[in-house]
């Protein structure tokens, strides 16, 4: 079994983060006289990476579109494929929609929707994505019935192959405009320029197969700093703000339109390589010594849910209402230290077995400002309990390196 799916077998802490996109109720005056045919956003950041080392845009343009869409409930529905067959354990057969183009005029075929998983084979080898569809096909996986079918084997049962299909990441592209490094897909908006760390621009697909969008341009300005971004929003120089910082969401719900969408779900994984991992009660130990409660009040301002699974009570396939967890107790973790050999045989504060001292590596991915925050309160958590705790932190070009490939950790803080 490969080091990704041990690691997800090991989640045992997970926070339901619920993130506030904030959005004018009356624009000012300054935009009145302006129509609603151009949209601002203010983002937080965008994808460095442009074709063909990445998708070169950020999800939410819609220039791409994945090969499946989810409904409001998270039902798989039809989109560039309109129909699929289970043939046996291993293969799939698709449909796929005739006339659709690329915004480069061509077609989107059979050969495109291979290129949707290929791509990640062959030239995006890095991240979550590409971990999960090298464990799911390789190139012998894919057969071109004809021009608009294509069958998958996989490489193992996998009976979410199509679930896979709705991720973002999994897009259509044209092949040959993607090796050129040109930003093409399918979707409602076309890729119009951008300016590095400034802005991206999109306009209407005027031939989309789909509802086309309201609006005819959207703008996407980057703006790290969160105050900065509201103070945006307040001069009307944006229609919309994405992540305002946390201790300002209360005030600014008295003033803006806000609605809430999950950003992410921090959870820590364990390295089951790891010889104090192997055992039960120091898992155990390590789970009832963090206070779920007190990080989402006061790290995430209450904006937070502590959550028992990895899967919010939201999605499908959650577990929420039916598994409780381990409660915050850390007298009792204390206990299940003791009852597995551990102790402080030398009173220097930290716990020991057989004369050897206990210290774990603790990295955190680098992703979000609050990460810090709860890697910090985790460790010291921990080190209530008595165990000895390294804080890493990981920016994206060494996570997967450290933690996918060499496995370098014992407990690790991650998110979806």
């Amino acid at each position: 079994m490969c080091r990704l799916v041990r690691h997800l077998l090991s989640i045992i802490l997970i926070i339901a983060i619920a993130f506030s996109v904030a959005g004018c109720r009356e624009k000012p005056v300054a935009r009145q006289a302006e129509t609603k045919d151009e949209l601002i956003i203010a983002l937080d950041s965008y994808a460095a990476k442009k074709p063909p080392e990445g998708l070169g845009v950020a999800t939410c343009t819609q220039v791409f579109e994945p090969l499946l869409f989810l409904n409001k409930k998270l039902e798989i529905q039809p989109g560039l494929v309109t129909s699929w067959e289970r043939l046996d354990d291993l293969t799939w057969r698709f449909n796929l929609r005739k006339g659709v183009k690329f915004h480069n005029g061509k077609e989107f075929d059979a050969e495109s929707a291979k290129f949707a998983f290929t791509v990640y084979l062959d030239t995006m080898k890095k991240g979550y994505v590409y971990q999960r569809v090298k464990e799911v096909v390789d190139h012998k996986s894919f057969k071109i019935i004809d021009k608009y079918t294509l069958e998958i084997k996989t490489l193992r049962p996998y009976p979410f192959l199509t679930n896979l299909m709705t991720h973002p990441s999994i897009v259509a592209m044209d092949p040959e405009a993607f090796n050129k490094g040109e930003i093409v897909g399918t979707g409602p908006f076309k890729f119009k320029e951008e300016a590095k760390d400034q802005y991206v621009i999109v306009e209407r697909n005027e031939n989309y197969w789909g509802e086309k969008p309201f609006f005819k341009r959207v703008v996407f300005k980057i703006v790290p700093d969160p105050n900065t971004r509201i103070m945006a929003l307040k001069t009307g120089d944006v229609d919309v703000a994405v992540y305002p910082s946390l201790p300002s969401l209360k005030e600014l719900e008295k003033e803006y339109n806000t609605f809430y969408a999950f950003k992410g779900l921090p959870f820590l994984m364990f390295n089951f390589s790891k010889p104090y991992i192997k055992d039960i009660n120091f898992r155990k130990a390590l789970c009832m010594a963090v206070d779920k409660d007190k990080i989402a009040k006061e790290i995430y301002y209450g904006t937070a849910d502590p959550a028992n699974s990895l899967i919010p009570k939201e999605l499908l396939y959650s577990i929420e209402d039916e598994y409780q967890g381990f409660p915050y107790n850390p007298a009792e973790a204390k206990k299940l230290l003791e009852e597995s050999g551990y102790s402080d045989s030398n009173n220097d504060g930290y716990i020991d077995k057989n004369g050897k001292n206990i210290e774990i590596i603790f990295p955190y991915f680098a992703s979000e400002a609050e990460y810090k925050s709860i890697a910090e309160t985790i460790a010291s958590s921990f080190e209530e309990i008595g165990i000895k705790t390294k804080i890493v932190t990981l920016e994206a070009a060494a996570y997967d390196e450290v933690i996918l490939e060499k496995g370098n950790y014992d407990v690790c803080l991650d998110a979806t």
